[in-house]
C-alpha cells in the first residue's frame, strides 16, 4: 500500500484547515521516510521545515506519533542518550504516523507552534488517510 501525492495534499490541506491561530509547516513523507509534499505557510519560520520533516520522518520510522515516542524515551535515560544524539530523530511533539487499513504508509510533520498544537494539528492532518 502506498501514499500518493493526492493523498499527500489533502492531508497538508487538513492541516492548513485546522491552524488559524499559528503558521507553520506541514510535511510528509512516506513509509520509507521520503518527501512525498511539503508547504510552509507564510509567517512561518523558515527552519520549521526542516523541523517538520524530522518529526515526520521520526514518526514514520518508529510507527507511533512522536508525542508518545517522546514520552517513551523520556522515561529511560538510556534511550533518551541515544536517540537525542540522533540527528535523524526529533524529540519533539508534531509528528503522526498515516495508517490506512492497518499498515503505515507515512506520516505527517507539523512545526511552528507549540507541542500541543503541532500534534493537535498532525492528528487532524493524518485522519484524512484512513
Amino acid at each position: 500500500m502506498t501514499l500518493s501525492l493526492d493523498d499527500a495534499r489533502r492531508v497538508i490541506a487538513a492541516g492548513q484547515a485546522a491552524t488559524a491561530e499559528i503558521a507553520c509547516s506541514i510535511v510528509v513523507v512516506d513509509n520509507a521516510r521520503m518527501l512525498v509534499a511539503a508547504e510552509r505557510m507564510d509567517g512561518a519560520r523558515m527552519l520549521a521545515a526542516d523541523v517538520a520533516q524530522k518529526k515526520a520522518e521520526t514518526a514514520a520510522a518508529f510507527g507511533i506519533d512522536t508525542k508518545r515516542f517522546c514520552e517513551m524515551v523520556e522515561a529511560d535515560a538510556r534511550r533518551l542518550a541515544v536517540f537525542a544524539a540522533d540527528p535523524a530523530v526529533k524529540l519533539l511533539w508534531g509528528g503522526v504516523p498515516l495508517v490506512r487499513e492497518g499498515l503505515i504508509v507515512g506520516a505527517v510533520g507539523v512545526s511552528g507552534g507549540t507541542d500541543e498544537q503541532d500534534h493537535r494539528i498532525a492528528q487532524v492532518a493524518a485522519g484524512v488517510v484512513a
